[in-house]
């Protein structure tokens, strides 16, 4: 089984602590920012919610990226705003279920779901990864757009970004039993996480998982990946 990578020094290192700062300072700062517009949909950003937008790509190339049928039932874990909820929704899935620790994010989802006429199709609920999950549930499709930058977090909301990398293990240890027989996993991930990009895929596929589908897309100072699991059948 993997364990956490510890990355305490070099550019790469030093680059995730740039990232890290950038994103503390950035959420001091911008306190009330605009509504974002995405696809039709008004997305308020809320306070002590992790916010997207511009600098911080990572739920906006997921949401370029994500691929969902009429009919869908989704997991969205690190909900934060509930913009990914939000536009599996209005992009065809049945029923979301929205996750996250921290309770201002579910009060963001619930208050964005409702200022969309989305609320009898989106499930905020609070705990980590799989944890609020009842027996017998399972999904089409598990969205995840994780904490990746190296680091303890003093915060809920500095949870939005800083992990050790034992998240995302947790994560892909557990997922596969929630998935339906065809279901899949798409994710957002980064060349500065704490676990390499090859040792989770690595991962990944000890665990069940197939990598359908890779993206990259270049950022100033990491390389962002959107993968595409599958749920193996053999």
């Amino acid at each position: 089984m993997a364990k956490a990578e510890n990355l305490t020094g070099g550019a790469a290192f030093l680059k995730a602590r740039m990232a890290a700062l950038a994103l503390k300072l950035y959420h001091s700062l911008a306190l009330n920012p605009k509504p974002l517009r995405v696809e039709g949909l008004t997305i308020h950003r809320c306070p002590g919610v992790f916010k997207p937008g511009r600098l911080t790509r990572t739920s906006l190339l997921l949401a370029e990226a994500m691929r969902v049928e009429e009919g869908f039932e989704v997991l969205d874990l690190g909900c934060g705003t509930g913009i990914l909820s939000l536009l599996a929704a209005k992009r065809g899935a049945r029923r979301v279920v929205a996750v996250d620790v921290n309770p201002k994010a579910l009060e963001c989802t619930r208050l964005n779901a409702e200022a969309n006429g989305l609320e009898d199709r989106v499930d905020p609920r609070l705990g980590s990864l799989f944890q609020p999950l009842k027996p017998g549930e399972s999904f089409n499709l598990i969205l995840f757009n994780p904490p990746y930058l190296p680091g303890r977090p003093r915060s809920l909301l500095e949870a939005g970004w800083l992990d050790t990398g034992e998240t995302i293990l947790r994560f892909l240890r557990e997922a596969p039993a929630w998935l339906k027989p065809e279901g899949s996993i798409q994710m957002v991930y980064s060349t500065m996480a704490a676990l390499s990009p090859g040792r989770l895929v690595e991962e990944a596929e000890s665990l069940g998982l197939h990598l359908h589908e890779k993206r990259e897309f270049r950022g100033l100072l990491e390389t962002y990946i959107v993968y595409h699991f599958k749920k193996r059948l053999d």
